[in-house]
């Protein structure tokens, strides 16, 4: 093969395994971000709940100060609700 073949093919590879990294190090990145606003809100719906009896709309507003998706407020909130539930929480 000629030389410039072996060259392009080389930087071709190292070019996507930088890539890779770079999109696996950013997964990881947000994915640690994103588990640090679930527990700041977790925390933030428990003391809710140790002090009143929020409503959803108010639950929500929570969620939107720690910028969370509803779908991550909803397993927040069936893991407490459950907690409650069951007795494990009793200080909720």
């Amino acid at each position: 093969m000629p030389e410039w073949i072996d060259l392009v093919l080389i930087g071709g590879g190292v070019l996507f395994v930088i890539g890779y990294f770079g999109w696996a190090l950013g997964v990881i990145f947000e994915e640690y971000f994103e588990i640090k606003k679930v527990n700041a809100f977790k925390q933030d719906f428990e003391k809710a709940v140790k002090h009143s009896q929020p409503s959803w709309e108010e639950i929500k507003e929570i969620a939107r100060t720690n910028n969370l998706a509803q779908s991550r407020v909803l397993r927040v909130f069936q893991g407490v609700m459950k907690k409650i539930l069951t007795g494990e929480a009793q200080e909720l």
